[in-house]
């Protein structure tokens, strides 16, 4: 590495070359005093030495490589290699690549920067880094006219010129709207949150803030973990990012950062490069941890043949808990690890309902312990079935939110078999025993987001027009009543049939995304409904199809899955491996039905209620804050058409016959058959708002209405 001569300064040699004299030398340290800056930059804009005499100059001062940059063009392949934002925030510029020995030349003012050299080799993978000294005025001067297309030199007259832009690259803070009498009209560009930079780095600190700047955030800046406490007050910030060289309490940092607000991203990192370029690989590993663990339980619970489904099924409820939080990924792993941990400990040790909850957890702390398992997860299942009262107001360090997420899952669990829908009777009931709980066993944090994921079960599992149509066929028997049950529960609409011409005639006729075959007889009687599907033109490879039978039958059946059987699935086993599957499914479905509305939506587009209902449909609409008008017509001719406009995804108005607002939605939840028609429209074209309940509010309304008529033995379907 190049050190500088602690014997020669640059003065020194200027002015033993005699390139200045002394009186220009006071002259120009009069200037650097006044107004600060470099002594060689003050120097070339008095025009007392050129850029090369001073680029030599320092290169003696140095003993290190140098540059005449307003010698070079560099060409763009070249300086495109550095994105411009972090060119100007560090004041280099690469102006040649040499591909003989893949090494790219940078110019910067200081080449002894120890970082410098693998920050720039991080960002250009796979190439080497060679550090050229240059005078500052000529790398700002190349940067001004490489990235920002400016016009600019490094002589006397234009060095005053350069823009503010070519150093610091401040975010311009409007956006281009329309020409209006040839004149571009522009509006104030709101900023898109604050964030909180902890670091003691000063070298990378200010182009870190440049950075986020450029993409309209606020930044706040602090060198201690102690000061960014009494910065916090009740700010609820986009993003804490903290340098671990950092000095004070940093973990009571993040504790207060949590209580205030969990969803506030909090980044821990060691380097630059680890803070911009984020945690994909981290990603990929944590789907596929997640994936593991529910796989492994399910063949667990398949293999000891549990008559309870329960198996995964904390550890779902847990992932989506955490999904709703929107904790950010390093949070939410252990959590969702300790989870899938629970629900294996309950295979292993089989206790039972009947027992001391807390006996299982204690043993299966003793096992996790016993192979010095991680100590944030055993922590966690310490912190389940605590007492709350008066604990945890100022801070919520993460072993006591992930363990008061496992508790009040885990209780859920225990006390609603997986295999039952979730009724509005059961849902209130467990609501207000929830609520009471509130600051003695459970966390407010954690109670909000569960009651809402309850919320959104029902609004699924109180629905008639499912999005996923699947044909049953099976006799009307406990077990087919036990299938129905799961898939309506995930989502699937359902047609069962006994009689294999009915089967064949709805499945042609309808085009269902799922079969389920459960036919009953011997090894020989169930070969033969398959062969008949096909010889009716059943297609399994377009469709798939799951064949329940008896576990003992299974591994004689295996060779229709060469025939296009999607799986085998034992029937007097616990379903959790269909259940698995019915998930991947409906999400396939769901995925398609939106990414098609996406593509038409901006000329309008039409659908049937049977494949996507009102609730599916405005769940749709709402991510991308749409704003559409939908018309609704039922098949009935003497029925009125409702009516909806949304603004940015939410309901602002709508209309059935004399229904108006929430009451007209409410009213058409309950239809089953008609047709759907979606229409971008202007903002000129809405009427005047009729309702100012969310969502939320109106499709809970319109489920309880359908639950009341379900109970009350009304038909839902249109009068």
């Amino acid at each position: 590495m190049w050190e500088k001569k602690k014997d020669k300064r640059l003065d020194q040699i200027l002015l033993e070359k005699g390139i200045i004299s002394e009186e220009q030398l006071k002259e120009i340290l009069k200037y650097q005093k006044e107004q600060g800056g470099k002594l060689g930059s003050h120097l070339l804009i008095q025009g007392y030495i050129d850029e090369e005499k001073l680029v030599n100059a320092l290169r003696q001062q140095f003993e290190c490589l140098g540059v005449v940059l307003s010698d070079i063009k560099i060409p763009n392949s070249v300086y495109n290699l550095i994105p411009k934002n972090i060119a100007a925030a560090r004041k280099i510029i690469p102006f040649e690549y040499d591909v003989n020995t893949n090494t790219v030349k940078v110019a910067c003012e200081n080449p002894t920067d120890k970082g410098l050299k693998s920050e720039l080799e991080f960002l250009v993978k796979g190439k080497n880094i060679e550090l050229y000294l240059a005078v500052e005025l000529a790398i700002n001067a190349a940067i001004a006219r490489h990235y920002l297309g400016i016009d600019t030199s490094c002589d006397k007259n234009l060095l005053l010129k350069i823009p503010a832009e070519a150093y610091h690259l401040k975010p311009e803070k409007r956006e281009y709207l329309e020409i209006i009498d040839n004149k571009p009209t522009y509006k104030i560009r709101q900023s898109k949150g604050t964030i909180l930079l902890v670091t003691d780095d000063t070298t990378s600190c200010p182009y870190i803030k440049n950075l986020f700047e450029s993409d309209y955030y606020d930044v706040k800046i602090t060198d201690n973990a102690d000061t960014a406490i009494d910065m916090l007050g009740d700010t609820v910030y986009h993003s804490v990012f903290i340098k671990d060289t950092v000095p004070g309490d940093y973990i009571d940092l993040i504790d207060r950062i949590r209580k205030i607000s969990p969803n506030t991203q909090v980044k821990y990192y060691e380097s630059v490069s680890e803070l911009l370029f984020g945690d994909s690989d981290l990603l990929k590993g944590a789907k596929m941890m997640i994936n593991n663990h529910k796989l492994f339980t399910s063949i667990l619970s398949a293999k000891v043949n549990l008559s309870d489904n329960h198996s995964g099924i904390v550890g779902s409820y847990v992932e989506k808990v955490c999904n709703k939080l929107n904790l950010p990924l390093k949070e939410k792993l252990p959590i969702i690890n300790a989870a899938y941990v629970h629900d294996i400990a309950k295979f292993y040790y089989n206790i039972g309902k009947e027992q001391n909850y807390k006996k299982e957890i204690e043993m299966t702390i003793k096992l996790l312990e016993s192979v010095n398992y991680s100590p944030v997860v055993i922590h966690m299942l310490k912190k389940m079935y605590i007492d709350l009262e008066h604990k945890y107001t100022r801070r919520l360090p993460i072993e006591v939110l992930g363990g008061n997420i496992l508790t009040i899952v885990d209780l859920f669990c225990d006390h609603i078999s997986v295999n039952e829908q979730l009724t509005f009777d059961k849902f209130d009931v467990i609501k207000k025993k929830i609520v009471d709980l509130t600051g003695k066993l459970f966390l407010k944090e954690v109670v909000d987001v569960f009651i809402g994921l309850l919320e959104e079960e029902i609004l699924k599992i109180h629905t008639h027009g499912f999005s996923v149509q699947t044909i049953i066929l099976g006799e009307k028997t406990e077990e087919t009543n036990n299938i129905e049950n799961i898939l309506h529960r995930e989502g699937f609409y359902t047609i069962i049939t006994s009689d294999i011409s009915n089967f064949v005639e709805v499945y042609k006729r309808s085009v269902p995304e799922l079969m389920i075959l459960i036919p009953k007889g011997n090894i020989s009687k169930i070969s033969k409904v398959i062969d008949q599907l096909i010889d009716q033109s059943i297609d399994f490879n377009k469709t798939p199809a799951f064949l329940l039978v008896e576990n003992n039958m299974i591994n004689d059946l295996t060779g229709l899955l060469e025939k296009g059987i999607e799986d085998i699935i034992a029937i007097d086993c616990n379903l959790d491996l269909l259940n698995i599957k019915l998930r991947r499914i409906h999400q396939q479905v769901v995925n398609q039905n939106k990414s098609q509305i996406d593509k038409e939506t901006g000329s309008g587009t039409m659908g049937r209620l049977v494949d996507l209902n009102l609730i599916d449909l405005l769940y749709a609409m709402g991510p991308g804050q749409r704003s559409v008008k939908i018309t609704i017509t039922p098949d009935i001719n003497e029925k009125a058409p409702l009516m909806i406009y949304l603004k940015r995804g939410q309901i602002v108005y709508s209309v059935l016959g004399e229904l108006e607002g929430a009451e007209a939605v409410c009213e058409a939840i309950t239809w089953t058959d008609g047709q759907w028609y979606v229409q971008p429209i202007s903002e000129s074209e809405y009427p005047e708002t009729n309702t100012d309940w969310s969502n939320e509010e109106i499709l809970m309304e319109g489920c309880r209405l359908l639950d009341e008529r379900n109970r009350s033995g009304v038909s839902t379907e249109i009068q």
